[in-house]
C-alpha cells in the first residue's frame, strides 16, 4: 500500500530532436529543438497522460528539447512547466573532461545490448565527474519530492539525467531492467525518505491512445 507521504515521479525523456537518428543516444551538440517526429511523440505521450489522475506539477530541464516536450504536455494537461536547471543533460555546466565524455558515449552505446549495461554502471561509479553530476540531479529530485509529499509530479529531462537517477537509487544491475530510454518514455518512481521504488520503466504510450 502506498504511503501518503511518498511522491510519485513520472520521469519523461524528451522527444526526438532535429538532426539525429530515431532511437539514438547520440544527439546533436548544443541545444537543438524537437523534430517533427519529436513533436508527434510528445503529443502522443501527452494524450496518454490525460488519462492519469492527480498530476499536480510539471518540472522540466531548460534545454529546448525538454522544455518543448513539457510545453506540449502543458497544452494537454493545463499544468505550466517549471524550469529546473539541475535537470539538464550531462555536459551542460559540469566539469566533464574529454575522456569522460568519450567513455560515457561508448558506455551508453554498449548499454543497449543485453548484459552490457553493467559496463555503464561501472563507468558511472568510477567517474568523479559523473558521480558529481548524479549527485546534483538526485539532490534536485529529492528537493522536488520534499516539496510535493503524497503527490504525483512530472519531470521532463534527458536520457543521461534519468540514467543518473536510476543508477543512484538502483546501483545493482539486477534491481532494474536496463535498456535504452526511448524518446517520450515514462519511467515511474516512488520516492520517500531518500529511498526509491520503480513502478514502471521506459513505457511509451501508443498513438491509438492505449498502452
Amino acid at each position: 500500500m502506498r504511503n501518503q507521504s511518498a511522491t510519485e515521479v513520472l520521469l519523461v525523456r524528451h522527444g526526438h530532436v532535429e538532426s539525429t537518428v530515431p532511437g539514438s543516444r547520440f544527439e546533436t551538440k548544443g541545444d537543438p529543438p524537437l523534430s517533427e517526429l519529436g513533436r508527434a511523440q510528445a503529443q502522443t505521450m501527452a494524450d496518454g497522460l490525460t488519462k492519469e489522475q492527480g498530476l499536480t506539477t510539471l518540472y522540466a530541464s531548460p534545454l529546448r528539447r525538454a522544455m518543448q516536450t513539457a510545453q506540449i504536455i502543458e497544452h494537454r494537461l493545463g499544468v505550466h512547466p517549471i524550469e529546473c536547471v539541475d535537470l539538464r543533460e550531462w555536459g551542460f555546466g559540469d566539469k566533464m573532461g574529454l575522456l569522460d565524455r568519450m567513455g560515457l558515449l561508448i558506455a551508453t552505446s554498449l548499454s543497449r545490448f543485453t548484459g552490457a549495461h553493467k559496463h555503464l554502471a561501472f563507468f558511472w561509479s568510477r567517474s568523479p565527474a559523473l558521480r558529481a553530476f548524479a549527485s546534483s540531479v538526485v539532490t534536485c529530485l529529492e528537493g522536488l519530492a520534499q516539496q510535493h509529499p503524497g503527490e504525483r509530479i512530472i519531470v521532463v529531462a534527458h536520457a543521461g539525467t534519468i540514467d543518473a537517477i536510476l543508477g543512484y537509487y538502483f546501483p545493482k544491475e539486477e534491481e532494474w531492467v536496463r535498456g535504452v530510454l526511448r524518446h517520450c518514455s515514462v519511467t515511474r518512481v516512488l520516492l520517500e525518505g531518500g529511498k526509491a521504488r520503480i513502478l514502471e520503466f521506459n513505457h511509451v504510450f501508443s498513438s491509438t491512445g492505449g498502452d
